[in-house]
């Protein structure tokens, strides 16, 4: 074989998967989208899921928010996240790393700092 053929096989290959490819994405076209069979498969509810998320995002929220201020003020992070203040401050209640503190009427969380006292 030379080398011109070796690369048109290659490419035939290529072009015969490429075509595979396609039959089989249109085959998997449905009327549900796919993220909710994707759900359903894992046998996990879907709300059960996005509180899940909501409480990740609320963490990652907290994490950048104590980075860039030194506190965590739960209206900014429900502001930023669009979700109710309530919830931001029900999740930072429970977290153990995180203490309530009020200044001049504003509720905020500071993180407690390693070896400190509780």
């Amino acid at each position: 074989m030379n080398l011109y053929s070796t690369k048109h096989a290659e490419k035939e290959k290529i072009n015969e998967r490429r075509v595979e490819y396609k039959q089989s994405m249109a085959g998997m076209a449905c009327d549900q989208p796919t993220a909710v069979k994707l759900e359903e498969q894992k046998g996990k509810p879907l709300q059960e899921k996005h509180a899940e998320d909501r409480g990740e995002q609320i963490r990652v929220a907290a994490i950048s928010e104590y980075g860039l201020a030194g506190v965590v003020d739960p209206r900014k992070i429900a502001a930023k996240l669009k979700v109710p203040s309530s919830e931001v401050t029900a999740w930072l209640d429970v977290q153990s790393n995180y203490l309530k503190q009020e200044r001049e009427g504003t509720v905020f969380y500071t993180q407690k700092r390693a070896g400190a006292k509780a």
